[in-house]
């Protein structure tokens, strides 16, 4: 029977969470819900449904990343097209749009300019287009294909967003209000040490430098030099473990600016926020 014989697999292979992968391939697999595959004693398949499925849990064992081989991530309990080519969005970063939502300091109006650096799958930037349908969003990233990923998800929500092929350094943007950025922050040396499904996922959006701060720095620096300090609150998510770094980093470009880092639910010193 298809869901123990998944299950049983998924076991032997280690994997912490299978009863739930387990549902997420077989109802995406079968076009069924999660509620129909638990209640139902004898789901019905045919030999070439069974052997997709056995595709897929053999690449899952691997250390294939399941977001990437159904194609899809829920964010906000909504689906967003994922790939190789992007991050795939964290649950932890849904909480950075809350921390945006919840700032006195956002005005949803026309003149006001918001820019996700590093945009990836676009989840942020059409998370905040969706909330704020006033404010210009703009979205970077030096990924090509990354941005097609993220122009087809804001195509699938029906948000217009100004995606730019871009790094920061290079960016000319200006006049920027809000800065929010999910950036890489893991040290280089620890990248050979990451679990087999981060293996699979794009380096340049998790290689933070020797530190973890070359891309925080630089979008410091961006923002200072380039936008002119114009921004009046930038959020940015960070590896707890760089946090006293980023930090000193922060308040060395933003002396009378205040700074302040934020908890996870996981009660991880997981984003730092600046603001006038």
């Amino acid at each position: 029977e298809i869901k123990n014989y998944t299950i049983n697999k998924f076991r032997e292979a280690g994997l912490i969470n299978y009863q739930e992968e387990m549902l997420m391939i077989i109802s995406h697999s079968m076009n069924l819900s999660k509620i129909d595959i638990l209640t139902e004693s004898n789901i019905k398949i045919s030999k070439d449904k069974y052997s997709e499925i056995k595709e897929k849990i053999n690449r899952r064992i691997l250390g294939e990343p399941t977001a990437q081989i159904l194609g899809f991530r829920n964010f906000l309990d909504e689906k967003y097209f994922v790939d190789k080519n992007v991050l795939i969005p964290r649950f932890e970063t849904e909480e950075i749009i809350d921390l945006f939502k919840m700032n006195e300091s956002i005005n949803d109006k026309d003149d006001v300019n918001c820019l996700d650096i590093g945009t990836g799958s676009g989840v942020i930037a059409i998370n905040i287009k969706k909330k704020f349908p006033k404010i210009n969003v703009s979205a970077i990233d030096i990924s090509e294909k990354a941005l097609v990923v993220a122009k087809k998800n804001a195509i699938a929500k029906k948000v217009n967003i100004n995606f730019f092929h871009t790094s920061i350094e290079n960016c000319d943007l200006s006049n920027i209000n809000y800065i929010i950025s999910n950036p890489p922050y893991i040290k280089t040396s620890k990248l050979k040490n990451l679990s087999k499904d981060l293996t699979y996922e794009p380096i340049i959006a998790l290689d933070g430098g020797k530190d973890g701060t070359k891309i925080i720095n630089l979008i410091f620096n961006w923002e200072s030099k380039i936008n002119n300090n114009n921004a009046s609150l930038i959020i940015l998510e960070i590896d707890p473990e760089i946090k006293d770094k980023v930090l000193s980093l922060a308040k060395s470009y933003y002396p009378n600016n205040k700074i302040k880092i934020h908890k996870d639910l996981n009660y991880s010193d997981r984003f730092i926020s600046i603001t006038e």
